[in-house]
């Protein structure tokens, strides 16, 4: 199902979820839905958030979230892990993160905040525009310098999307 276990666990942060992880991605992908992440929220630890994309990349609704939580519920029903959250299911938003090669090759043109896993040059934050995807390496057009700066996707902690709207 994954490439590696390190996408799993970007994908899937709580570990006691990561033994259901292929039932949870099928349940969701046979509505008609992706998983994007699945994390414990730091301002509610008592809350999952399940992110969720339609397949077909239309906006989701609030029926598209009752949906997929009907199905999580009947899927998760019996993990005692979950009796002490409140699942929420949500849409990427705004700040939607990247966390697959795919995710990167589909918002080329777009532009990112990422986290490394080390620092490189002192530096572990950088922001710009994706300007190119190859071999699961990221190609980075760097706010700062505007010079082009090559990551590839294991050296990448966190990256999320950037609305230029907002940073102004």
């Amino acid at each position: 199902m994954f490439k590696d276990v390190e996408v799993r666990n970007k994908i899937i942060e709580p570990l006691e979820l990561q033994k259901n992880a292929l039932e949870i991605i099928s349940g969701i992908d046979s509505l008609g839905y992706r998983l994007i992440r699945i994390k414990i929220h730091s301002y509610s630890p008592d809350t999952i958030q399940f992110m969720i994309e339609r397949n077909d990349l239309k906006n989701i609704t609030i029926a598209d979230c009752a949906k997929v939580n009907k199905q999580l519920f009947n899927l998760l029903d019996k993990n005692s892990f979950l009796q002490k959250y409140t699942i929420e299911v949500s849409s990427p938003g705004i700040d939607r993160p990247l966390i697959e090669y795919k995710d990167f090759v589909r918002f080329i043109g777009r532009k990112i905040k990422i986290e490394l896993n080390l620092k490189i040059k002192d530096e572990k934050n950088y922001i710009g525009i994706i300007s190119k995807c190859y071999d699961e390496n990221i190609q980075l057009i760097e706010d700062k310098t505007n010079k082009n700066l090559i990551f590839n996707l294991t050296e990448i902690k966190y990256a999320n999307l950037v609305d230029e709207k907002f940073c102004k």
